[in-house]
């Protein structure tokens, strides 16, 4: 069942945060219309202020990971349709993030694992904060900036 729109779901912690590095795309935002003149230089001026820049990430994941993931997209994202709390690798900062509808994940085998590529679009300046981890002792440590990482190779 989905949760309710008040609530956004989370990437699930079972499932990987390192991203592979020949996998990974990001397009910045500039969130500008661009009008052409007839005589003189074009004009532009900013569009929105909330950008949604889209993100491309490829996991290496257990079979186990990829039935979590299929889960996830299907029963707490209603099939994909909610947005979601994740781990943004570039950052190490949570961002509010929703997958791109059209775009459905790609799953190509990698031996006993699977290469998983996602293609999500990043809400700017929504839920940005740092991860918290659960640790062994009971107690919670934050995430920094940069502690997650572009890995290479499968």
């Amino acid at each position: 069942m989905p949760l309710p729109q008040t609530t956004l779901a989370v990437w699930p912690p079972e499932l990987p945060r390192d991203v592979m590095a020949d996998g990974w795309q990001e397009t910045l935002a500039l969130p500008v219309i661009r009008t052409q003149m007839e005589a003189g230089p074009a004009k532009q001026r900013r569009r929105y202020s909330a950008a949604t820049p889209p993100v491309t990430a490829t996991y290496l994941m257990e079979q186990v990971e990829l039935e979590l993931l299929q889960d996830f997209i299907d029963e707490t994202l209603g099939g994909g349709a909610l947005a979601f709390e994740w781990p943004h690798p570039r950052t190490g900062l949570t961002v509010t993030a929703r997958l791109v509808g059209g775009s459905e994940p790609q799953v190509t085998p990698s031996g006993a694992q699977f290469l998983v590529r996602l293609t999500l679009e990043v809400q700017s300046g929504l839920s940005i904060r740092p991860v918290y981890w659960l640790n062994e002792d009971g107690s919670y440590r934050a995430t920094e900036i940069g502690q997650y990482r572009l890995v290479s190779g499968a």
